[in-house]
């Protein structure tokens, strides 16, 4: 996934929701002037520009195993048509008896099953 953080993709100073506390902090400063408002804005966008070009610098090795927690979610832990335990993403990291593991996605699958039937 690619992010272009130029701006022209950037919303206007303007549109940039940039939290309560700070919009309160602008409020207690009254008098503060546009100019100054709208560099302590400039200024504070910069700041979230830089972290999430640092962040993203450090992500590339991890991003593939934080989409794969999307397989750990309820939904899929119970859907029918979910992946062999030896086919996730982070299988590898797995230090248990993968066995059992694969018993108790078995099981857990089962009770969703008997619990949709009890519903019904």
């Amino acid at each position: 996934m690619e992010f272009n953080l130029s701006d022209e993709n950037l919303l206007p100073l303007d549109a940039v929701d940039f939290g309560v506390q700070f919009r309160l902090a602008l409020f207690e400063a009254k008098g503060i002037r546009d100019l100054a408002e709208q560099d302590m804005k400039r200024r504070c966008r910069d700041y979230m520009l830089e972290l999430s070009k640092e962040i993203r610098k450090r992500l590339p090795d991890n991003i593939k195993q934080l989409e794969a927690l999307k397989f750990l979610s309820p939904s899929h832990a119970m859907s029918s048509s979910k992946p062999r335990i030896d086919d996730l993403p982070f299988f590898h990291l797995f230090k248990g008896d993968v066995g059992k593991a694969e018993q108790q996605r078995r099981n857990n699958r089962r009770s969703g099953e008997k619990s949709i039937r009890e519903k019904c």
